[in-house]
């Protein structure tokens, strides 16, 4: 393997530790055991139904502490399976019902982030999410906040949520203009419960330098072209796409596809803790499911280094983290 190994699409709140899931749940009087169970149980369905179990990991993530303690030890998870570079994407607007200010809450994970680096010695940049049901003005006020943290750690922007319940994309216009002008990377959920039609308007409209799932893609042939002319990179999730109804079985993935029309590719795990998943596992799958050869693997891995969004070192650290 000629680069380190790098997961590009991983939501924090779809990789809390079980064992942290119950801790953290105990003191909030809930059954910390039956969230554990009630995750673990999560088979092929439809992405709302999937969307709608982390109301069950929500309450436990409204504290600095718990924000800080569960970014940290991501970090570490995603060090210890042997990768070399994680970026962890989180929207902090869901995480003030503890009474944390979305600044504060965000600070929280970046806090969470810069620990488990530097124990760790991996880079883990901050993807902020907006949401589909955000307002235009909870958009752009999320986007900014962003481009000002830049420093402490937040390297793109992403637009996640219920595509399949309206993809209302012009009111992240503005948003993701914010994004680009601050200097921040831009990818965007598309494709997953939606359209090919949904990954050309992400790169037309917002810039989306990377796109998150797009297993609809190759209906569109305008999208196709246009994503590999732009050299947009595709981040696909194997499990997690089966669990939510985008493909009906493995071997339906579009990766292999996807290569043959000339578009770059990513593997991850989106969502482990749900999708009960690592990365090994992910590309243990593409080698059965979809005969991934050895060559081909080296590609995607070379494809994802690529296309990573690189950290921008916090001003305490002391000494680069792989960035090279």
């Amino acid at each position: 393997m000629s680069v380190p190994q790098v997961e590009l699409h991983l939501h924090l709140d779809g990789a809390l530790r079980p064992a942290t899931i119950v801790e953290l749940a105990g003191p909030l009087g809930l059954d910390g055991e039956a969230i554990v169970e009630g995750l673990a149980a999560i088979g092929a369905g439809r992405l709302d139904a999937y969307l709608a179990h982390f109301d069950a990991v929500l309450p436990l993530l409204q504290t600095a502490g718990a924000l800080s303690r569960v970014a940290e030890e991501a970090v570490i998870d995603a060090a210890d399976q042997g990768l070399g570079h994680v970026e962890v994407r989180i929207c902090p607007w869901q995480h003030q019902k503890g009474g944390l200010t979305l600044e504060r809450a965000t600070r929280a994970i970046l806090d969470g982030l810069d620990a488990g680096s530097r124990k760790a010695g991996i880079p883990a940049p901050m993807v902020v999410c907006l949401l589909h049901g955000m307002s235009q003005q909870e958009a752009e006020d999320l986007a900014t906040l962003a481009v000002r943290l830049r420093p402490e750690g937040v390297v793109g922007l992403d637009l996640a949520g219920n595509e399949g319940g309206g993809f209302q994309i012009e009111w992240f216009r503005r948003a993701f203009a914010i994004a680009m002008e601050g200097g921040l990377r831009r990818t965007v959920h598309a494709g997953e419960a939606g359209p090919g039609l949904h990954v050309r308007r992400a790169i037309l409209e917002l810039g989306a330098e990377r796109i998150g799932h797009g297993t609809a893609i190759l209906e569109d042939e305008e999208a196709v072209a246009l994503a590999r002319d732009r050299g947009v990179l595709l981040e696909c999730c194997l499990s997690s796409n089966l669990h939510t109804g985008a493909i009906a079985r493995l071997e339906d993935h579009p990766l292999r596809a996807m290569m043959a029309a000339g578009l770059k590719v990513s593997l991850n795990t989106d969502n482990p803790t749900l999708s009960r998943t690592t990365l090994a596992r992910e590309w243990e799958l593409a080698r059965t499911h979809l005969g991934l050869t050895p060559e081909e693997e080296d590609t995607i891995r070379q494809w994802a280094w690529n296309a990573r969004f690189p950290a921008v070192p916090r001003p305490h650290r002391t000494g680069p983290l792989n960035e090279a």
